[in-house]
């Protein structure tokens, strides 16, 4: 999807602005207080449309598009293997400049029905590169992070991944300004008469299918 509807969107983010805090770089931590380091890389794709002769330029809200892809549907998640269901988000310049993020930044949280799951949102801004990050026309780039909480009930869910392009208010020592931000909502069914989540078994099956 490219973008969640708009209530859940502007609620994610007045959650993820309300709870702005420093993070370290290439982290996500989970509403149980886990640490995982989802990294990122560059994603490369055809280029349609040839860049405008000049330097490369600030990114505009409208410059950037978000996709989100992760597991569904999966057994329950319990608070041990939360940290091994990975979104993948993957950021990319659709315009026709090249264009250069300041700085990014990602918030995740769950909703069902519209209404946020209790425990499920992690309360803070967490850093992912605090480098300048140049994407070429067409060119993406990949972060990883992981569940915010333990999912124990059968349902349907939605998967709120914000990202902010910029410093988040507060950040000590540092310009404190926000530049933009944008959402994707990923659709995440939770069947409790699948097999129990679990990324090593998950990865056990994926290579003896092979």
């Amino acid at each position: 999807m490219r973008k969640g509807s708009a209530p859940l969107v502007a609620a994610a983010l007045v959650a993820a602005l309300s709870g702005c805090g420093g993070g370290s770089a290439n982290e996500v931590r989970t509403s149980a207080g886990k640490t995982d380091a989802p990294g990122g890389e560059r994603l490369s794709q055809p280029v349609s449309r040839s860049p405008v002769p000049g330097a490369t330029r600030p990114a505009r809200d409208e410059d950037i598009s978000l996709r989100a892809f992760a597991q569904s549907p999966v057994g329950v998640i319990d608070e041990d293997h939360a940290n091994g269901y990975v979104v993948r988000l993957e950021v990319h310049n659709a315009s026709a400049d090249p264009i250069t993020l300041e700085r990014v930044w990602v918030h995740a949280s769950i909703y069902q029905n519209g209404l946020l799951v209790h425990g499920c949102d992690e309360g803070a801004l967490e850093l992912v590169t605090a480098s300048l990050l140049e994407l070429q026309p067409g060119q993406g780039y990949a972060i990883n992070h992981v569940l915010p909480c333990a999912l124990s009930e059968s349902g349907r869910y939605d998967l709120v991944s914000v990202v902010v392009v910029g410093m988040p208010p507060g950040a000590e020592g540092l310009e404190q300004t926000l530049r933009f931000s944008q959402s994707v909502a990923t659709p995440l069914v939770v069947d409790a008469d699948l097999p129990a989540f679990s990324a090593e078994r998950d990865e056990a099956e994926e290579t003896a299918a092979r």
